[in-house]
């Protein structure tokens, strides 16, 4: 029998052949989608546990051990009584899937950067204020006091848990394992940049395997190209800018990509700017990336402010025993005063004065916190600039000054004093367009974490 003009047999041959070889070509991706599944199942399950210790731990300081329940209005009049059981197994529920809806384990965001804790902070609160809707207008009369500890205990530890999972993926990526294996397709000064800055974070669990220049990959056909990711067993392809390939031919390694499970990352020339600071517009059939003021908004302004004063408020209060001791043994063992102060350049390029202990040790930087007390810098922020850092880095000065200077940062965490100058100023370049509130928490818990680590050795 023949089917088309070609004997079935042969037909059944070429598509067999065909299966066979796009299970061979999907099999780099199909690797790496393996380790993904494997990830995203481990930090579901840690999720439900966490919240399931949240819910508890909130019943047990509101309640004790004596059962509770709450009546809710029946349709069809009178109350329904249930108890806090069921109320806690329906708060987790909706907990659970609100952060399935944010995507908060998306391939995407797992591992690398500050978006997962965005996404799980964002996803934690939109539930937690849709909740608090729907309690107040159906006048259901559950515990208030029962709602915002199973929300504080549960974000802190959504946040810590994400947070010790991703220091366990950092270490298997450092071994070379749960790795993206990526080609480089570019001009020889932009896949130089991308390679570098990729081999300082590991964190992001790619290893480049190869590079094609830009003019191979400009003049030959797509097909040379996926030879070579084929050859390379490579899942990803990184093009290291917007032009390297002509529409037709993005349109088709896009699409040949997809068949293989394989990403396509394109990298334009914004590279230090995302989240929230561009946006992706459409005029006609074209796509265009609107990059918006790095000025904060007035209910950010609000958000940081109060961030600083209250957390500066509680860390003088914890550390005001050091602050004493340390005052004391610097005043008695020499001649002079206690606290050293130098001009720096702040917010809109208005001059402060920034006041450090005379001493070498990582708790000099405390005095500062009395500084983030009268408004002249934030906890958190781009490093505080003398006059001659503005003059040597005029051309940008106006966006980092956007944000008042802080006690830490992106570029302290990074090893601010091993780092270039210009991987400092992309850093703080980094922070101010992206700035967000939980951007702010998560560095200024690392910065304690590292700061404790430091005074215990």
């Amino acid at each position: 029998m023949t089917i088309g003009g070609h004997p079935a047999s042969t037909q059944r041959a070429s598509l067999k052949g065909k299966t066979a070889r796009d299970r061979t070509l999907q099999a780099p991706a199909a690797r790496v989608r393996r380790w993904q599944r494997l990830v995203g199942l481990i930090l579901a399950g840690t999720d439900l546990a966490v919240m399931l210790l949240a819910v508890s731990a909130a019943h047990l300081l509101r309640f004790g051990s004596d059962p509770q329940t709450v009546s809710i209005p029946a349709p069809t009049g009178g109350d329904l009584r249930l108890a806090y059981l069921v109320v806690s197994a329906a708060l987790v529920l909706g907990w659970a899937l609100s952060l399935q809806a944010f995507a908060t384990r998306h391939r995407s965001v797992v591992g690398a950067g500050l978006d997962e804790y965005r996404r799980v902070t964002h996803a934690t609160f939109a539930f937690f204020a849709l909740l608090a809707i729907v309690v107040f207008s159906l006048q259901i009369p559950v515990s208030r006091g029962y709602l915002f500890m199973s929300l504080a205990i549960g974000w802190v530890l959504l946040l810590v848990s994400r947070s010790l999972w991703r220091r366990w993926l950092h270490g298997h990526r450092r071994r070379g394992r749960f790795l993206t294996h990526a080609v480089l397709v570019g001009e020889q000064a932009g896949t130089t940049s991308i390679a570098e800055r990729i081999e300082r974070d590991r964190s992001l669990g790619i290893r480049i395997v190869g590079v094609v220049p830009d003019t191979d990959a400009s003049g030959r056909d797509v097909g040379d190209l996926l030879r070579r990711v084929d050859e390379l067993a490579a899942d990803t392809v990184i093009l290291a800018a917007e032009d390297v390939l002509g529409p037709d031919q993005l349109r088709e390694l896009g699409g040949e990509l997809d068949r293989r499970r394989a990403t396509l990352i394109v990298t334009p020339a914004l590279t230090d700017i995302a989240g929230p600071a561009i946006r992706a517009e459409r005029a006609a059939e074209a796509a265009l990336l609107k990059v918006d003021s790095p000025r904060l908004s007035t209910l950010d302004r609000l958000l940081k402010r109060l961030f600083d004063v209250f957390g500066a408020l509680v860390m003088l209060l914890l550390a005001a025993p050091i602050m004493l001791a340390v005052a004391i043994m610097i005043r008695g063992g020499t001649h002079g005063p206690v606290l050293e102060r130098e001009e720096r350049i702040g917010r809109d390029g208005a001059p402060f004065t920034l006041w450090r202990f005379r001493a070498r040790a990582p708790l000099r930087e405390l005095p500062q916190l009395f500084t983030v007390l009268t408004g002249s810098m934030s906890l958190v922020g781009p490093r505080p600039k003398t006059v001659g850092d503005v003059s040597l880095d005029e051309r940008r000065r106006r966006s980092v000054l956007a944000i008042k200077p802080g006690m830490t940062g992106l570029s302290h965490l990074s090893g601010h004093g091993d780092l270039p100058w210009e991987d400092r100023v992309r850093l703080d370049l980094h922070y101010v367009q992206n700035w967000s509130l939980t951007a702010d928490v998560v560095i200024m818990w690392r910065t304690i974490r590292a700061a404790l680590r430091s005074f215990a050795s």
